[in-house]
């Protein structure tokens, strides 16, 4: 298992627990973001990805989107390259 495999399953294992038991939104997009960012649009599509990246995109699933992606990837942009960063 690579790092970035190792990081991605414990922070979803994270994100699951989490979502059950408090402020589930931030959940479900941290979530998102870290499909995202290991799996690109085929996960989660441009349009989302698109609406929860920028920076003053409301709500707490979209703050929690850029969190998850910036988990593995780094900071949010709209063209992710095809190389992982692992933090």
């Amino acid at each position: 298992m690579t790092r970035t495999d190792d990081v991605f399953n414990r922070e979803m294992e994270l994100a699951t627990r989490m979502q059950n038991a408090a402020m589930g939104g931030y959940w479900n997009g941290y979530a998102a973001g870290l499909m995202r960012a290991r799996f690109g649009h085929v996960a989660i599509g441009d349009p989302y990805h698109v609406a929860w990246s920028s920076i003053d995109a409301p709500g707490d699933q979209a703050r929690g989107y850029r969190d998850g992606y910036a988990k593995l990837f780094g900071p949010v942009t709209t063209e992710p390259t095809a190389v992982v960063q692992v933090r």
